[in-house]
């Protein structure tokens, strides 16, 4: 027998998936908008513009669905049952006939249905994101250095990177007299 077969077991199931959804999208705007600052400090201060710290943010949000996931899923599910209990659904259920199963029922399919979710975002999504994270910063980086190497500007950068230090300095002293690298 299929675990949420009959429309009451779907009926409660969307109810509960509705609240953790809701839940996981409030966890998710409140760690961004803790991170939005730090983004945009680290991609504006090498560079880029809105839509670079943009999409390092929507990169960054793979990193807390896990603990999010999990929260959500017990303040949802309680929600959702004690919803269920305070309107009388699950008294007309069980006056209907309905085992008392079916709230487990959900709950464990809830729970499969995080673990593979969990399972996804965790093992392949967050480490693509973080990988696409830090090639935008690195990519942001060195075109900085790049141009402040090669146009003329005012001002000195010094950058590190993967362990090799890079000096763009702006010195009339020097030859050519708009730049140099050392």
């Amino acid at each position: 027998m299929r675990p949420l077969a009959s429309l009451a077991a779907r009926s409660l199931f969307a109810r509960v998936l509705g609240r953790v959804v809701l839940v996981v999208a409030i966890i998710k705007v409140v760690f961004l908008a803790e991170k939005l600052t730090g983004i945009l400090e680290e991609v504006l201060g090498n560079g880029g513009n809105l839509l670079y710290a943009l999409a390092v943010l929507g990169l960054t949000s793979p990193e807390i669905f896990d603990f999010a996931l999990a929260l959500a899923c017990v303040i949802g599910g309680y929600f959702a049952f004690v919803a269920a209990r305070e309107e009388r659904e699950l008294v007309a259920l069980s006056a209907a006939g309905v085992s008392w199963g079916l709230p487990v029922r959900v709950a464990l399919a809830l729970g499969a249905l995080a673990f593979v979710a969990s399972l996804a975002v965790s093992g392949v999504v967050d480490p693509l994101a973080r990988h696409a994270t830090r090639t935008v910063i690195f990519q942001l980086k060195s075109e900085l250095l790049f141009s402040r190497i090669t146009g003329p500007s005012e001002g000195t950068l010094v950058e590190t990177i993967r362990g090799r230090t890079f000096a763009a300095l702006s010195d009339g002293s020097v030859t050519p007299p708009h730049e140099s690298l050392f």
